[in-house]
């Protein structure tokens, strides 16, 4: 439950796009994606989201935190 920095080159072609990433633990956990983590865990267990989570590139470059990916 650490941020971690990364990059990852990504040609744009100037059209909305949502940015994601997962994580893989030691063990080889993959991190779920919303609906995977709402099967597994349920509604109203979001103290301990580690759910994927996304960033929003609008068509004029602006980016936003996108909360549920």
């Amino acid at each position: 439950m650490a941020p971690v920095r990364f990059e990852q080159m990504w040609k744009w072609d100037g059209k909305p796009a949502v940015l994601l990433s997962r994580a893989t633990d030691e063990t080889g956990a993959v991190q779920p994606t919303r609906a995977e983590f709402l099967r597994a865990r349920g509604i109203g267990t979001d103290y301990h989201f580690s759910y994927i989570r996304g960033w929003s590139v609008a068509s004029d470059g602006s980016v936003r935190y996108q909360a549920d990916a």
